[in-house]
This record gives structure tokens, sequence and C-alpha cells, in this order.
């Protein structure tokens, strides 16, 4: 079968919520060359819930992929299926992982599941010399709401990157930060100051 119609056969037996057929192809999934399927696999493995099908999603912690293997470690953390101490062990390397989506993905996840010591890992990220990586951190504020970050966050209000600062205009909505926003306002780029405007006007946090 080609790629399409691989994830053809995904889709249909996720939508049959056929557990018993799924088990028999997920061990070939999960080790499929195409990385959409394999993050096809992720999405599925969830829905099955099935403990069992839990073991094969933690498998694909060690996927070559950097996007499938960020997927994992968001997904984990909605699972009920296994100890959360367990999921913890497993997540925290990540928290020094080089990829900014993974490493968010680990704050995140680990956040969620109890391990506040995490949100640590913020401050260190917004040090980091790729944009991506300081961006990255500022969405992790605004994902978990963590308004005690809000001061530090502004602190970087003059951060060199676009795409850092728009994270930032993103993050104070979200905090309803109200005057952190407005400051953006002004901002020397145009798409930031639209955005800000677009923000300030809408009631409540996005």
């Amino acid at each position: 079968l080609n790629p399409d119609e691989r994830r053809r056969v995904l889709e249909i037996i996720a939508h049959l919520n056929n557990k018993s057929k799924f088990k028999k192809i997920v061990d070939q999934a999960v080790k499929d060359p195409d990385r959409n399927i394999r993050s096809m696999v992720v999405n599925i493995l969830v829905q099955l819930g099935d403990r069992e099908m839990v073991v094969e999603l933690l498998k694909l912690l060690n996927d070559p992929d950097k996007r499938v293997k960020a997927n994992v470690i968001e997904a984990v953390a909605s699972l009920d299926k296994i100890n959360s101490k367990s999921l913890v062990t497993l997540l925290i390397p990540f928290l020094k992982d080089v990829n900014n989506r993974i490493r968010a993905n680990a704050v995140m996840s680990l956040y969620s599941l109890g391990y506040l010591e995490a949100s640590d890992e913020i401050s260190v990220m917004m040090k980091d010399s790729s944009e991506f990586m300081r961006a990255s951190a500022v969405y992790c504020v605004g994902k978990l709401k963590l308004s005690e970050m809000a001061d530090f966050m502004f602190e970087h209000k003059s951060d060199s990157s676009p795409i850092v600062r728009k994270n930032l205009v993103r993050t104070f909505k979200k905090l309803d930060h109200d005057s952190y926003l407005a400051y953006f306002l002004n901002d020397s780029a145009l798409e930031i100051r639209t955005l800000a405007k677009e923000l300030s006007s809408q009631k409540g946090g996005v």
C-alpha cells in the first residue's frame, strides 16, 4: 500500500473504533516510514485509550522525527491509563531537548501532570539565542495561564524577534493583562501593532 492508502486504512479503523483490528497493525504503523502516518497513530492511540495501546504510544517518544515526538509528549498528558509519576519520569529529560516544540510540550505536559517545577524551564528558554525557543517559552506562559510570570514576560517586550513579540501580545491577552498588551500598540512592526489593536478591542481572554 502507498502512504495515502495506509493513511486511509488507519482512518477507517479509527472511525470504527475497532481495537482488535487496530492492534494488528499498530506495531507496523509506529514504524511506518511516513511521519504523517506515525503522527496519525499518536492521535488514534489516545482516542482508543487502551492500556496496551498506551505502551505503543510511549514507544514513539523515541521517534526520530521531532514533530512526531512533540505530538507524543503533548498527547501523553491527557492519558489516565498509567501512573502520572511514571509519565513525569519519562518526560523530564525532554525539558532539555534542543527542539523548541519538544521542550515546550514537555513543560506544558509536565506542569499539567502536577510537576510544577517544569515552569522553571521557561526562564531558561527565554535566554536562548533561538527566537523559536523564546517564542515557545512565551507560548507556554499563555497556554498555562501563568499570571505570576507576566512581569517577567514584560521584561522581554523589546525582544528583537517579531515572532517573540507577537506571542507576547497573545499571551498578555490570555492573561487579561491589558496594560502590558497596550504597550505593543506602538510596536515598531506594523503586524504587531495591528494584532495588539485587534486583541485590545476584544473582550475577555483568547
